[in-house]
């Protein structure tokens, strides 16, 4: 998918740094097996509210996961969600979650969807099966379109991305394209 060849092309540079890596060895963190791989259909999302039309909702959750670019989804926005939209995915187990792409509206199949319609700021956290934030990263996503964010997140172990979604540039709904994650099996 196009996310996913946005991620692995900005993941993969040799010269980038891995913040998550043994400082002493270079190796990656204990308990990681396997070669990193694109582990989002493995997992499930909701989000907290979903955008409407007349015929019901559209723009639901599982559309930023769908590999496609010209799909979003799209919160309630701030009269539905309050302050924060929220976006979530989960799997049963923890993996080693290596890096996290977040693809904005920029290349919507709707040409007036790709403007004005994310958010300025988010919190992006990664939770381990304990429910403790193993990993967490402010975002800026000022502008617009919204930039695309990729994090290097080390191998982070946890089975939920959460990323709260702050300051709507629009009153009616905020969301973004797709949702991209590389991870490995847990030993």
């Amino acid at each position: 998918s196009a996310a996913s060849d946005v991620y692995k092309r900005q993941t993969t540079d040799p010269s980038a740094s891995s913040t998550g890596d043994d400082e002493s060895t270079g190796e990656p963190p204990a308990g990681c097996a396997g070669d990193t791989s694109n582990i989002t259909q493995s997992g499930e999302v909701l989000a907290s509210s979903v955008f409407d039309t007349l015929l019901g909702p559209a723009y639901e959750a599982d559309l930023a996961i769908d590999g496609n670019v010209g799909t979003s989804w799209f919160s309630a926005g701030p009269s539905k969600d309050g302050v924060e939209s929220t976006f979530e995915w989960y799997t049963q187990f923890d993996h080693c979650i290596d890096g996290v792409a977040l693809i904005s509206n920029s290349m919507h199949a709707n040409p007036d969807f790709r403007e004005g319609f994310g958010f300025e700021a988010a919190t992006l956290e990664i939770v381990d099966q304990s429910g403790s934030v193993v990993f967490e990263e402010e975002l800026d996503l000022s502008g617009t379109p919204d930039p695309d964010i990729v994090l290097d997140t080390g191998g982070a172990l946890g089975n939920q991305i959460r990323i709260r979604f702050r300051e709507h540039e629009s009153e009616d709904c905020g969301g973004f394209a797709e949702l991209a994650i590389d991870g490995r099996t847990q030993r």
